[in-house]
């Protein structure tokens, strides 16, 4: 089988590393030699297969696929889009390696369609075309074929089931009266506003929370009778957050009931975009804090707070545990830990806790047994805490899994012989994208140059420069902590500017907040504020739950933690010689950034117009992997540093009594205040407080020079000799 594979070439020659020579003068200084220096490069691939050797085919398969086809294709030709052959074929095929039977079930499939492929066509056009197979029962070798579709928004789910109810109404019509599809919910922020969740009290979700026992209102909800009315449809709905709960109770939804009363499975799990693939858990001190508070809070007969005084004093000396092997290490930045105990928690302790408290807070039990008996990864950050590693198990026996991922093919998660990669053609090339980077180190938009204390100036500077140099459709992102400010400032916001439609006030989406959505598509530009780049610590973490064997890494021996310590010295953020985990993160984040450029209008196939991407003091190396990935693309380089942040770091300069000094208050007047009349510098001088010297410095800043620029300000003489008036005025320029 592994012959008739065929390897393709995502990246070729990467290079990760670079070590220059340092040179020794004969009287002993040291210099690095730029022109003489060793490098390291590498390919990454991935094996794809064709449908035939995923799946056994027969006839009544390809026929199913051509009719799936058929309709996806109608889907554009109704919407009047252009549909490439590319796409077609994909629709195709992608359907024989679902319906077929599997040749390695141990397998999970990933479909790596590019966003803007048509997924969410395709899988309506799939069940659509399942769905009227079950409806007609008699004539249909796949009428008792049953599917588990997961994606990560409910909206998407919602309109599936409007879009399939549309095409088929009820599954149903007695006593049930179901519909083909069902949503099994989730708790999230608007599940009351939605009418799904009864107790408005509730604001964020805790692990056991719905159960007769912790929700006085569980009997009246959705959420109680849901599991039982499910199993009367062949197709079951669900988030990914409602997975991830489920993934090793997923056997308890395979089974549905048809309409005669049969019983048939739902065997094939398709999931629309990644699921949680690394199982890492953080270990610290506000886990502790949790645990204590919940037993602290339980209620409980007086005769069981002996039970709640048995919990708090296990967890008390636990957490003396935990809090020793901090001290220990606490002169390493990262290092690795290894468990030495068989068992943490009591039996006692167990059986206490599931009687008072239950499920809630079960996963943070878990790590902490994991931790003590398998080790842990010891990250030094500004909040010290351990970090369990790990590997979601997501592949069940008797279930066939795909994973449609548009960015599988670059994403280090999925290096993991469980996987295997549908050939999709990626054909289309990308000579309409020209990627704008800003070099200048004024121009850095990490999240401390973007921190809201100290460089709040430059939140506003950006803002401002958008508003001065975008005219259409512009997609922006940023961090979560800025986007409010930075919205603050933005004009023409839901109009030019795209805003996050899941939050009540204006403002742009930010990382993170905008996986599979197509709500920007129609943006011609993007501005990519700031790297959605995570600590060290974590990339750290992933990287080894994802490339190393876990016996080998957690072997005792003596001096564990100095020795692992020295291979991950940390330096800025770099891995100084693993460069497993330096490669891991340059991935992870060309991975999110070309997640980022697809929201635009870049996700539609058939279009080639210009698309332009601006993105601010980038790493060379992840701009090296998007530069494959989005062939033929332009990028254009720039270390002018535009007038708006010149200004606004001039203003944004903070006094100690909290006042504008001279040059801010002069530019405020010159910029936003002043109309422009005629007016003697003598006269301004006056107004300012401004000496000869002074005036000088002030004329010969650049902001104040954009501003004369922008302004049309001009400079006119009156007069002769000693009665010479020299004065400002500003010329329209409309």
């Amino acid at each position: 089988m592994d012959g008739e594979q065929n390897k393709k070439v995502i990246i070729e020659n990467f290079e990760y590393k670079r070590q220059y020579k340092e040179i020794v003068t004969s009287n002993g200084e040291k210099y690095i030699d730029a022109n003489n220096y060793t490098y390291w490069t590498t390919n990454i691939t991935v094996e794809v297969l064709k449908p035939e050797q995923i799946v056994f085919l027969n006839n009544d398969i390809e026929r199913f696929a051509k009719e799936v086809q058929d309709k996806f294709t109608g889907l554009f030709d109704a919407r009047k889009n252009k549909i490439t052959e590319g796409q077609i074929k994909f629709s195709y095929d992608a359907t024989l390696s679902i319906m077929g039977e599997v040749r390695n079930p141990d397998k999970i499939t990933i479909i790596p369609a590019k966003a803007g492929f048509g997924k969410s066509s395709y899988i309506y056009s799939f069940l659509s075309n399942l769905c009227s197979h079950i409806k007609n029962n008699d004539s249909s070798s796949f009428s008792g074929q049953g599917v588990i579709i997961v994606t990560d928004k409910i909206e998407s789910l919602r309109q599936l089931e409007k879009d399939i109810f549309k095409d088929m109404d009820y599954y149903h019509v007695g006593d049930y009266k179901t519909r083909y599809t069902y949503i099994l919910e989730a708790w999230n922020k608007n599940s009351f506003r939605d009418g799904i969740c009864k107790n408005e009290a509730i604001e964020e979700y805790e692990y056991g929370m719905c159960s007769g026992n912790e929700c006085p209102f569980y009997n009246n909800c959705k959420m109680s009778y849901q599991k039982k009315q499910q199993v009367y449809s062949p197709i079951l709905l669900i988030t990914n957050a409602r997975f991830r709960q489920f993934q090793e109770r997923i056997e308890e939804y395979k089974t549905w009931i048809d309409k005669n009363g049969n019983y048939q499975e739902r065997n094939i799990v398709i999931i629309d975009e990644k699921p949680t693939i690394i199982d890492d858990y953080r270990v610290d001190t506000d886990l502790f804090s949790t645990l204590k508070k919940t037993v602290e809070e339980v209620k409980v007969d007086v005769s069981e707070n002996k039970n709640k005084e048995f919990l708090l004093k296990e967890l008390l000396m636990v957490e003396d545990e935990v809090l020793n092997l901090r001290s220990e290490m606490g002169q390493y930045r990262n290092c690795i830990y290894c468990g030495t105990k068989e068992k943490l928690f009591s039996d006692e302790f167990n059986e206490k806790w599931g009687a008072l408290i239950g499920y809630k807070h079960i996963n943070s039990l878990n790590a902490l047994e994991r931790m003590f008996t398998q080790g842990a990864l010891w990250c030094n950050a500004n909040a010290p805490y351990f970090k369990t590693l790990g590997i979601k198990q997501f592949n069940y026996s008797g279930f066939k899994t795909y994973i449609f991922d548009a960015t599988a093919e670059l994403d280090p998660d999925y290096d993991d012989e469980r996987f295997q990669f549908l050939s999709i053609d990626d054909y289309k090339n990308y000579e309409n994208i020209t990627f704008h980077i800003f070099r200048d180190k004024k121009m850095n938009m990490s999240r401390s140059a973007l921190d809201l204390k100290k460089h709040y100036w430059k939140n506003k500077a950006v803002a401002e420069w958008i508003n001065n140099n975008f005219r259409d459709k512009t997609y922006v992102v940023s961090y979560k902590k800025n986007v409010k400010v930075i919205s603050k400032y933005l004009k023409h916001k839901g109009t030019r500017i795209f805003l996050d439609s899941d939050e009540e006030k204006p403002v742009i989406p930010h990382f993170g907040d905008t996986k599979g959505s197509n709500e920007f598509k129609d943006a011609k530009y993007m501005v990519q504020i700031g790297w959605n780049k995570a600590p060290s610590d974590e990339y750290l973490s992933q990287c080894l739950s994802r490339n190393t064997n876990f016996e080998k890494l957690f072997e005792p021996r003596e001096d564990k933690a100095e020795q692992t310590a020295k291979i991950l010295e940390n330096k800025n953020g770099y891995f100084k010689k693993y460069d497993d985990a330096n490669i891991y993160m340059w991935r992870k984040m060309a991975v999110e950034f070309e997640q980022e450029v697809f929201r635009t209008c870049v996700r539609d196939f058939s279009a080639d117009n210009k698309v332009d991407i601006y993105i601010f003091m980038p790493d060379e190396k992840v701009i090296g992997l998007i530069y494959q990935r989005f062939k033929k693309c332009k990028i254009k380089t720039s270390y002018e540093v535009p007038v708006e942040f010149r200004e606004e770091k001039i203003l944004g300069r903070q006094n100690a009594d909290g006042k504008d000094n001279k040059i801010q208050t002069f530019i405020k007047w010159i910029r936003d205040e002043w109309d422009g009349s005629k007016i003697s510098i003598k006269d301004i001088k006056a107004k300012f407080e401004l000496s000869d010297k002074y005036w000088e410095k002030i004329n010969s800043n650049t902001a104040v020079k954009n501003i004369k620029m922008n302004r049309n300000i001009k400079l006119k003489r009156e007069g002769k000799g000693k009665n010479q008036v020299n004065y400002w005025y500003a010329l329209s320029n409309d």
